[in-house]
C-alpha cells in the first residue's frame, strides 16, 4: 500500500484529501469496495464535495491495511466492525491487530 503523495490529492482548507480512485489504487481495491465498507460501518462516510463527490482523508489507507489483513485472517464482517471501532484512525495497524488479536485469542472480545 503505497502512503506517499502522488501528486493526486486534493488540499482543503490546509488538508489532503483523496479521491475514492484514488485511495481504492493505494489500497489495491475497488472503489465499490469503498462503498461496501462505508455502508457496514467499517469506514466513516468521507467528505462529499460539490456533485457528491467523496474525498477521503488519508488516514482512511491505515484503516483499510487493518481491514485487508483482517480479511486475510478470515474475520468476519462483524468481527472487523468491532475491530475497528475501539481504535482511533491514529493506532498504527500492526498494533490494531495485536492487541486486538490477543484479545481474540484470549476470549476476552
Amino acid at each position: 500500500m503505497n502512503l506517499q503523495a502522488s501528486g493526486k490529492e486534493r488540499q482543503t482548507h490546509g488538508r489532503t484529501f483523496y479521491r475514492g480512485s484514488e485511495v481504492a489504487r493505494r489500497a489495491g481495491v475497488r472503489t465499490s469496495t469503498l462503498r461496501y465498507y462505508e455502508s457496514m460501518g467499517l469506514l466513516s462516510a468521507p467528505q462529499r464535495i460539490s456533485g457528491g463527490h467523496r474525498r477521503y482523508d488519508p488516514s482512511v489507507l491505515k484503516r483499510l491495511k487493518v481491514l485487508q489483513m483482517a480479511q486475510r485472517a478470515g474475520w468476519s464482517i462483524a468481527d472487523m466492525r468491532l475491530l475497528v471501532a475501539g481504535f482511533s484512525p491514529d493506532t498504527p495497524s500492526k498494533r490494531t491487530l495485536e492487541t486486538t488479536g490477543t484479545k481474540k485469542d484470549d476470549g476476552s472480545r
